[in-house]
């Protein structure tokens, strides 16, 4: 067979590369010997060994081979006489209160998860019941101002036949009686219209939106609203 030379930059290469490869091997698996040697000391009655291996265990961070982590936990336990488990959620192995505490603390995940979800709701509830209120006060506004309005109207139409009645030029030249006449005709029009029943109408129907956005708002915000929202509703 041929000899062939290998310069000696890529030879120190190819032997950097074959070390890192070979010790990670050796670090995974002299992690499940540690573990396994741990059983075997206790075993055999070697306390001592099995101390010294246990100790070096508690230092063992993000371990994954489900074997060597059983393992581990009983020579902890055997040799400390203490309860040890490995968290995934801390990434090492816990004993006794720390143990109990990551145990209630993942056990209550569940808990806290559903709190914030109800304290979620909440909110989104007291959103919905304030929006609806301003959606009723402003109806409610609405009505009001359209009855307002009527009557500002029906006042000055009144004050504006009287003035025709007394200066029928001075009421045709005002702005406002102009605008109202414009409405409703002049006082002395050829082409009748009572106006007045008009107003009435449009007051009378002001007020019964008004007095039934009032009842409505006492009895009911929506039914989908009230069924979803009704524990958070105030009385």
């Amino acid at each position: 067979m041929p000899y062939v030379r290998v310069p000696m930059k890529l030879s120190f290469s190819l032997l950097v590369v074959a070390g890192i490869f070979i010790g990670n091997g050796a670090v995974a698996q002299s992690k499940t010997e540690i573990a396994d040697s741990c059983l075997e000391a206790i075993e055999a009655g070697d306390l001592d060994e099995a101390k010294r291996l246990s100790t070096e265990m508690m230092d063992w961070r993000s371990l994954f081979a489900t074997k060597t982590i059983s393992n581990a936990e009983q020579c902890l336990q055997a040799t400390t006489g203490e309860f040890w488990k490995y968290f995934t959620t801390k990434g090492r192995f816990l004993s006794a209160d720390e143990a109990r505490a990551e145990q209630d603390f993942i056990e209550g995940a569940g808990d806290r998860k559903e709190a914030q979800k109800e304290e979620l709701k909440r909110l989104n509830c007291e959103v919905k019941l304030a929006r609806s209120q301003v959606t009723n006060l402003e109806a409610e506004y609405e009505n009001i101002q359209q009855a307002r309005a009527i009557e500002a109207l029906r006042a000055t139409h009144d004050t504006c036949t009287q003035l025709y009645e007394t200066d029928k030029a001075t009421a045709l030249l005002e702005p406002v009686c102009k605008d109202v006449f414009m409405q409703a005709g002049l006082p002395d029009t050829e082409h009748e219209f009572d106006f007045r029943k008009l107003e009435d109408a449009r007051l009378s129907l002001a007020l019964s939106a008004y007095k039934i956005s009032l009842f409505g708002s006492k009895t009911s915000d929506g039914e989908g609203l009230l069924a979803e929202c009704k524990e958070f509703a105030s009385e």
